[in-house]
């Protein structure tokens, strides 16, 4: 894991979880020691789901990010923040420790891949947004130096610390908005495209204000095509095929003498990998697709060869498909 994806994690949970503890609890700080503490158990709770599974194994995450659990966990850091904090209620450092963890860790993962809330009563993860990454510098950079300022600021410049509140909600707020907006767009550009395809949007580690902002899949039952997204609109990068001898990267798909072929590769499954024209013939494989049902049948060499000799000859309205 990189330095910056550490940052991101550490910013994206930690840094929002310190955040809303303040905000919970920004009038009845007096002391700036009470302050500091209060925001280190804060970035704690946001961060504990994902400690406890890192310290105890991954059996445990399910458990650690469940609805039924957290009042415990937060239960026991309030316990610890009580013995250092003496200007604020418990009951109110308990709650600011909930929300701290629930807002800070589990909604910023329900607008990710999903959480699972309910664990055990339903087993799964959950549905997720897929709105922000788990480590999006874009939110973890700014939240980390609001805590900085907030840390700065005396207890008792009230303004100030209202202001770094107030810019902290509206960037999630106008994150949230534009990130919505735009997965909407590529979503609905999408389905236009690939009508009869199961779609998936995902996002990049990225600001705003970058070209690319989404990963996508667009799959059918023979077919996949991976791509990326800008604010609103869509690329395709490859296509895969599944076939019975596996996975394939397609390359072409060509008709010829009113018979379909797909000239493909063996897929690499690498997200950085990108076909080229320099493939050598002796890595192509050769199949015959039947029209109607997409079922496709290996050639053997001597056909494969005599379909590749043909291609340079091939009309352009009868290449459907072509990688680059």
């Amino acid at each position: 894991m990189s330095i910056l994806n550490v940052i991101g994690e550490v910013g994206y949970h930690g840094a929002v979880g310190a955040f809303v503890a303040f905000l919970v609890c920004y009038k009845q700080v007096s002391r700036r020691k009470d302050m500091w503490i209060l925001m280190f158990f804060g970035f704690l709770a946001g961060l504990i789901p994902d400690l406890l599974t890192v310290l105890l194994g991954g059996d445990i995450y399910f458990w650690a990010h469940s609805l039924f659990v957290v009042p415990s966990l937060t239960l026991g850091l309030a316990m610890m923040s009580r013995i250092f904090i003496t200007g604020i209620r418990f009951s109110r450092q308990w709650m600011a420790l909930f929300l701290s963890l629930i807002i800070g860790h589990l909604v910023m993962d329900t607008l990710d891949n999903g959480a699972p809330w309910l664990y055990p009563i339903f087993e799964s993860r959950g549905t997720g947004f897929y709105l922000f990454s788990g480590n999006d510098l874009f939110l973890a950079i700014p939240f980390l130096i609001f805590i900085a300022l907030l840390i700065f600021f005396h207890p008792k410049q009230r303004k100030l610390q209202l202001s770094v509140l107030i810019l902290g909600l509206t960037l999630m707020i106008f994150t949230l908005g534009f990130k919505g907006y735009s997965k909407m767009e590529v979503y609905q550009a999408l389905v236009e495209e690939y009508p009869d395809f199961e779609i998936v949007v995902e996002p990049l580690n990225v600001t705003p204000f970058q070209t690319k902002q989404w990963t996508f899949v667009a799959e059918s039952k023979f077919l996949s095509i991976e791509g990326e997204a800008s604010f609103s609109k869509v690329k395709e990068i490859k296509r895969s095929v599944q076939t019975n001898e596996g996975l394939m990267l397609l390359l072409k798909e060509v008709k010829i003498e009113n018979e379909i072929y797909y000239i493909c590769k063996p897929y690499i499954f690498d997200e950085n990998y990108l076909p080229n024209k320099n493939i050598p013939e002796s890595e192509l494989v050769v199949f015959l697709v039947d029209e109607s049902s997409r079922q496709s049948e290996l050639l053997d060499k001597g056909k494969k060869d005599e379909i590749l000799s043909q291609l340079p000859q091939v009309e352009q309205e009868l290449i459907l498909y072509e990688a680059f």
